[in-house]
């Protein structure tokens, strides 16, 4: 269970849609929003849960959804500042699942697309894939389809957290995640900066799939249709019990 925030001011968005609206957030999988804070626009803010018939909403609050959601708006906004809690695929966005401050992130492996040896080490294949780039001095590519590699994980896990740098020049960024071969979920990226480029953004991989493991292969495939999955480095964090961590 992970929360994200953002906040921006004046004629700032994730990005326009094909209609013109400007979206302020655009989510996929299971959540829920717990807190919003928009100043006044021209109108109520355009809310879609789930998919269904967009609702008109003044101050949407305690928004929970299941599968997607996306918050825009006809205008632009003075402000705007959200907070969500994005919950593993398939779990019930009201259910508790974990107290705050009871888990603890330990780095376990590092993967670089751009170096040959971290790319032999971790068996790492691709298809479609783009030539080195460097930007503001690291280096990033970026992969039409599948790319697939090997990462090293501390058995006695709750979980998985991979951390992606990379270029967020273009936005609403896709792909589908598959663990040993078992599609688990798409990680979506939805922000387009041409400015400040470089991000990072994170995928948890649930226990189910990787308890008692000390490695798993990693699939990332972005389907026909979306822009080109870009990155410089993925990190990988094994989620620990907090206790179990202190005891030891």
């Amino acid at each position: 269970m992970f929360v994200r925030k953002l906040s921006y001011r004046g004629k700032d968005c994730l990005f326009r849609d094909h209609t013109g609206q400007w979206v302020l957030a655009d989510f996929e999988g299971p959540g829920h929003v717990t807190h919003l804070l928009v100043c006044p626009s021209d109108g109520p803010l355009v809310v879609t849960v789930d998919g269904q018939n967009p609702m008109l909403l003044e101050f949407p609050t305690d928004i929970y959804f299941r599968s997607c959601l996306s918050i825009g708006s006809d205008s632009p906004v003075e402000s705007f500042e959200w907070a969500v809690t994005l919950l593993p695929p398939g779990c019930d966005p009201r259910c508790e699942l974990t107290k705050p401050g009871s888990y603890k992130l330990t780095q376990t492996d590092y993967v670089d697309p751009c170096d040959s040896a971290s790319r032999s080490e971790h068996a790492l294949v691709a298809q479609n894939e783009s030539e080195v780039f460097e930007l503001e001095g690291k280096t990033h590519r970026s992969h039409l389809n599948r790319m697939a590699f090997d990462i090293s994980i501390d058995p006695q896990n709750v979980g998985v957290v991979l951390r992606r740098t990379y270029d967020r020049f273009h936005g609403r960024q896709r792909a589908r995640v598959l663990v040993d071969g078992v599609p688990i979920g798409y990680w979506y990226a939805p922000i387009e900066d041409r400015k400040n480029r470089w991000a990072e953004d994170e995928f948890f991989i649930p226990i189910g799939f990787t308890a008692g493991k000390s490695k798993v292969r990693i699939e990332i495939d972005p389907p026909a249709g979306t822009p080109l999955w870009d990155v410089s480095e993925y990190l990988v964090f094994a989620v620990k019990d907090r206790s179990t961590v202190d005891s030891a």
